[in-house]
């Protein structure tokens, strides 16, 4: 508009300058790691043609975006961003014209960390038969249309597993439903199946019941049968929905709607929690079900540190050497690696430099799979380094032709007795298999430091034992590893488990807090947040003194704030720990997804910052999380 006025003889026009109308689209969701786009649009009263645009994308990035007329006094401003974290954000746009004058508007932009796997399967092929990947009741669909079609009706074994692979202990499965039966009360994601046969080995299910609008988490396992773990989950899908889960090692469950979390439970009562396993779908009486984009696999970032190697057998080909005891005479060096020669049960072989202490480790590389052989794999606590088949011991084998770990201990009285089932695991040339065995009676089974099973030998009488690390090859002639190495386990390097999977835990307390920041008392049971310096090395224990408290009373600390720290905060009452950080732009970040674990008196906490940033969290000397700070 313009201004009009008279001063002296002359006539002034003076023009009133208009903002920018700026529309920054509608709130969007993105997953993790996707670029996120921004496509807006302005409209300028003042009809200039010179626009310039800001984004400001609300994680601390401000930046210049291009400007496009499409107009008289329009255009589009567009931008693209990739965020690092989980969150929601809000996005502010702003367009300045020719004459200063500003125009913003905002949109929210959800990022999801969930899924954090790539899609398995999206069924884009000629329509028929799903496909060699699947196994199970694969007659029960087919393709129709590029997605995955449930056709076979009134069955309750209507169940397919993706048959390629088994995953780790810390898994996620998901699926996109193009068209939800109204009518079906299970339409199933399979998670941890110990089997990719049949789920009487025991399986993990997250059920959508379409016709009740609720999600469950079941289990089963014999003799336990089929367990629902917590209550109902309201929740109503529609066509275009993602339904998906993730299960973990420490015994949670997490319900997924679109990437937003719904609820999580507890399923540490279930024998195999702590266990990897196959994924798959399980639709029954749902075959007006339709589904596309399946996906899943092993969450990733979850690896153990591995202790040394002990043997690069980087030597002339020939005699194995001098630190190597048992059959040493059934193994050679070749080509810089250990070959097994002709080897039956009790020919084992032993490092003999020293014996390690009651939690240990040990591992190797396979550098040539034997595809038929009975057992290919490691030793622990071995009571003695004799040549003898009557060697006391834990052997941790893979059974290549069935493609699984399996655990087994041994003494003259016992015999050989499988503990557990079979850990379903496929290892190929390259991989590595490490092995953890605790003083508790616990043995962890690795692939590549991502941890697929564990198994219970607390009926074997030398569990709380230390000993010997080797080798035991049965039927692998010709069979070759590499970088041999273990040793005894530190308190830092314990099992990524969060939680522990213990199942005695109750809730902590007490007031008081010693002088030492690094070693404190705490019998209160609420909150205590423990400073950390970043960078120094630096062990910071919390000892809980006393569990009788029921007062929820103020929060405690050691003292240790500032600039340079990170702070844990041990949550007695929601029976969590977090990790906290402060940025100066967005201010307190928890770092992380809370870890779960309970408190009792007596229970020793400790954290510690690595010099490389890793935060260890350990309770009683076992490790519970990794986290890492100050980047």
């Amino acid at each position: 508009m313009k201004e009009t006025g008279i001063v002296g003889d002359c006539l002034l026009a003076r023009k009133m300058q208009s903002d920018p109308v700026v529309d920054a689209g509608t709130d969007q969701t993105f997953q993790l790691g996707t670029p996120v786009t921004i496509n807006a649009t302005y409209t300028d009263a003042d009809n200039t043609e010179n626009h310039s645009a800001r984004i400001d994308w609300g994680d601390g990035i401000v930046e210049d975006v291009p400007v496009t007329m499409t107009g008289p006094g329009a255009g589009e401003v567009t931008g693209e961003h990739t965020y690092v974290n989980a969150e929601n954000y809000t996005v502010e746009i702003c367009v300045t014209d020719l004459y200063g004058a500003v125009g913003c508007d905002t949109l929210t932009i959800e990022v999801n960390a969930f899924p954090s796997t790539s899609i398995l399967d999206d069924f884009n092929r000629a329509n028929g038969g799903i496909g060699s990947a699947w196994s199970g009741n694969t007659a029960g669909y087919n393709i129709a249309s590029n997605q995955l079609s449930v056709d076979y009706n009134g069955t309750n074994n209507n169940v397919i597993y993706w048959t390629n692979e088994p995953f780790g202990a810390n898994q996620e499965a998901y699926v996109t439903f193009t068209q939800v039966d109204p009518a079906g009360d299970e339409q199933i994601l399979l998670l941890k199946s110990q089997s990719n046969i049949t789920w009487g080995e025991g399986v993990l299910q997250v059920v959508y019941d379409a016709l009740n609008n609720r999600a469950q988490v079941v289990t089963w396992d014999w003799p336990q049968g089929w367990v629902q773990h917590g209550a109902d989950i309201p929740v109503t899908f529609a066509n275009g929905d993602t339904l998906g889960a993730r299960a973990f090692a420490d015994g949670t469950v997490e319900v997924y709607k679109n990437g937003t979390l719904l609820a999580t439970r507890d399923i540490t009562s279930w024998p195999h929690y702590a266990d990897g396993g196959y994924i798959g779908l399980w639709f029954i009486d749902a075959d007006n079900a339709a589904l596309d984009d399946f996906g899943g696999g092993t969450v990733p970032n979850m690896e153990v540190v591995e202790l040394s190697t002990l043997d690069d057998f980087n030597r002339a080909s020939g005699a194995i050497g001098g630190n190597w005891s048992g059959a040493s005479n059934k193994y050679s060096l070749a080509s810089n690696q250990l070959q097994a020669g002709s080897t039956t049960y009790g020919n084992e072989i032993y490092w003999n430099p020293t014996a390690f202490d009651v939690d240990q480790e040990v591992h190797f590389t396979f550098t040539q799979l034997h595809t038929s052989a009975t057992a290919q794999g490691l030793v622990l606590k071995a009571q003695s380094i004799d040549s003898s088949s009557q060697n006391s011991s834990v052997q941790v084998v893979y059974v290549a032709s069935l493609n699984v770990a399996q655990v087994w201990t041994y003494t003259p009285a016992q015999g050989l007795v499988q503990r557990g089932q079979n850990i379903p695991v496929t290892f190929a040339n390259g991989d590595h298999l490490s092995v953890r065995a605790y003083a508790d009676g616990m043995v962890e089974v690795y692939k590549n430091g991502i941890l697929f099973g564990r198994r219970d030998i607390t009926a074997w009488p030398y569990y709380a034992n230390g000993g010997y690390i080797g080798v035991g090859f049965v039927g692998a002639s010709g069979a070759k590893v590499d970088d041999f190495g273990g040793g005894t386990l530190t308190s830092g390097m314990q099992s990524l488990l969060a939680g522990g999977g213990e199942s005695s835990l109750a809730a902590a307390s007490s007031e008081s807090i010693e002088a030492d920041p690094w070693n404190v008392e705490f019998s209160s049971a609420g909150q205590f947040w423990q400073g950390v310096p970043l960078g120094t090395n630096q062990t910071a224990s919390l000892t809980v003194t006393n569990t009788q408290t029921n007062l929820r009373p103020k929060p405690e600390s050691n003292g240790v704030w500032g600039e340079g720290t990170v702070q844990v905060l041990y949550d007695v009452p929601n029976q969590s720990i977090q990790v906290w950080e402060y940025d100066t732009v967005k201010g307190w970040q928890q770092v992380g997804k809370d870890i779960s674990s309970k408190f009792t008196t007596g229970d020793v906490f400790t954290a510690r910052v690595l010099p490389d940033g890793t935060l260890e969290l350990s309770r009683n000397g076992k490790l519970l999380a990794k986290r890492k700070v100050g980047q």
